[in-house]
C-alpha cells in the first residue's frame, strides 16, 4: 500500500476532491493501432500499488533518458513517481489553461475520469461518479487508469447545453432534448439564417 504522504488524500478527507496520486509504470505500446485508440501491449508497475488510494490515483510513465552529468556524450535512464508526479502536475496545467473557469477539482476529475483503462490486467476495484452520466470504475493497483492528456481535454460524458451564468451551477440539459426557438416577431428569418449550418 501507499506511504502516509500519498495517503494525505484518504487521512485528511478535506484534500480529497483536488488530491492525486500518481503511480508509476513502463508501458509497450502497439504502434500498429489507429492512434485515437491506445494499445498497451505490456505494463510493468514499478512503483508501489494506488492501493488506498486508488480513488484519486492515475498512472504514468516515469522513465526517462538524460544526459549524465559527469560526461558529455553518455546517456542514462532514470524512473521514479519522482519522473511521473511532475507529468502529471504539468497535464493539470494544461486541464487548468484549456478549462480556466473550472475548480481546482474540477480539473481533477477531468484528469482522472479520462485515463486510459486499456492497461493489461485493469479490474474494476469500484467506480468513482464524476456527474454528468461519466461513471468510471477503477483498479487498486492502476487507479483509474494510463494518464491520457488528449482525452482530457476532449469532451468527456455526454455533450449537455447548459442554461446559467456559471460552469458549475448552470442546469444540464441532453443536447438531444434541446431546441433552439424564436419568438413569432422573427418569422422564418431565425430558420432561414441558419439553414445549412451545423450547429
Amino acid at each position: 500500500d501507499v506511504d502516509a504522504t500519498a495517503a494525505f488524500g484518504v487521512l485528511f478527507p478535506e484534500l480529497s476532491e483536488a488530491y492525486i496520486t500518481v503511480a508509476n509504470a513502463l508501458v509497450d505500446y502497439d504502434l500498429s493501432a489507429d492512434a485515437t485508440d491506445v494499445l498497451f501491449t505490456e505494463i510493468e508497475l514499478l512503483s508501489v500499488v494506488c492501493g488506498s488510494t486508488a480513488h484519486h490515483c492515475i498512472t504514468a510513465d516515469g522513465t526517462t533518458w538524460g544526459a549524465e552529468s559527469w560526461f558529455d556524450d553518455d546517456y542514462y535512464p532514470g524512473t521514479g513517481t519522482s519522473y511521473a508526479a511532475p507529468i502529471v502536475t504539468g497535464s493539470i496545467a494544461l486541464i487548468a489553461e484549456a478549462f480556466p473557469d473550472l475548480s481546482p477539482a474540477a480539473w481533477t476529475a477531468r484528469l482522472l475520469a479520462s485515463a486510459n483503462m486499456g492497461i493489461p490486467g485493469f479490474t474494476e476495484f469500484d467506480t468513482v461518479d464524476f456527474g454528468n452520466g461519466v461513471v468510471k470504475p477503477y483498479d487498486w493497483q492502476y487507479g483509474h487508469g494510463f494518464l491520457d492528456v488528449a482525452a482530457a481535454l476532449s469532451p468527456i460524458g455526454d455533450v449537455s447545453f447548459l442554461s446559467g451564468t456559471h460552469v458549475a451551477t448552470a442546469e444540464r440539459y441532453a443536447l438531444g432534448d434541446t431546441h433552439l426557438t424564436g419568438s413569432a416577431a422573427y418569422g422564418d428569418a431565425l430558420a432561414g439564417a441558419l439553414e445549412g449550418h451545423e450547429i
